[in-house]
C-alpha cells in the first residue's frame, strides 16, 4: 500500500487498552516523518495523578496547533471534538 504524507497529514489510532495504539504510533510516526502524540503521555502526570480536564484539553490543542501533522493515539472521549475533530 503507497500512502502520501504531506504537511497537513494526521492519522488517529484509537482501541482499547492494551490493544497497540502507541507501539503502532510510534512505528507510523518513525516511518512517515509525523509527530507521535500520545494522548496519555499528555493526561498522565507525575505519581500516575490524572490532569484535570481543563489542563488535558490545554496540552492536548497545544500539541495539535504546534504541530501541522502528527499520529494521535489514545482514547479520550471527552477530548472526541479535538482528536475526531483534527485528524
Amino acid at each position: 500500500m503507497r500512502c502520501t504524507v504531506n504537511s497537513y497529514s494526521k492519522i488517529l489510532i484509537v482501541g482499547t487498552s492494551g490493544s497497540g495504539k502507541s507501539t503502532l504510533s510510534k512505528h507510523l510516526a518513525k516511518s512517515l516523518q509525523l509527530t507521535d502524540i500520545e494522548l496519555d503521555a499528555l493526561y498522565w502526570q507525575e505519581n500516575w495523578t490524572p490532569a484535570s480536564a481543563l489542563v488535558f484539553r490545554e496540552r492536548v490543542a497545544n500539541a495539535i496547533s504546534i504541530h501541522g501533522n502528527w499520529v494521535m493515539n489514545g482514547n479520550y472521549l471527552e477530548l472526541k471534538d479535538l482528536s475526531w475533530g483534527n485528524a
